[in-house]
């Protein structure tokens, strides 16, 4: 009787121990995932902060006057009441779109896209050094600030 408890208790310390280094092996494992999801989410941040860091910058570009290259219709980014602003149309004969932008986000290298209303634009900001962009297959020059 004596024998059976003594192997009885060196059982149970073995698989006290077994099942303690496995529960230990899982809690670090456990760590080990939640460390690098906290990594994943500090990357994703980061890279969000940068692009709406872009997205603004672009914005802040665009802002002014723009003239049709080979006509005379005309774009105008500009904010208000710190919304921002299109403007759009012939404004001698005083037909135009006006709508604040309710997105603007970037879609490509150097491609964003614009909401006014319902009516989403591409517009390619690739050349915006040389004071050019492109919306649609309409090239743009920048005339002046608002």
């Amino acid at each position: 009787m004596k024998e059976t408890i003594k192997n009885s208790i060196q059982n149970y310390e073995l698989e006290n121990k077994s099942i303690q280094n496995n529960l230990e092996e899982k809690i670090a494992k456990k760590i080990e995932e939640v460390q690098n999801r906290k990594k994943e989410v500090e990357q994703i941040k980061s890279s969000n902060a940068k692009e709406k860091s872009s997205v603004e910058s672009t914005y802040k570009k665009l802002r002014g006057v723009w003239k049709e290259e080979n006509g005379d219709f005309y774009i105008e980014f500009t904010t208000k009441k710190k919304k921002k602003w299109f403007n759009s149309g012939w404004f001698s004969s005083g037909k135009y779109i006006s709508g604040y932008i309710t997105d603007f986000k970037k879609i490509g290298k150097s491609m964003y896209q614009f909401t006014v209303s319902s009516e989403k634009w591409n517009i390619d900001v690739s050349k915006i050094k040389n004071k050019k962009i492109k919306i649609g297959n309409i090239t743009y020059t920048y005339i002046k600030k608002s």
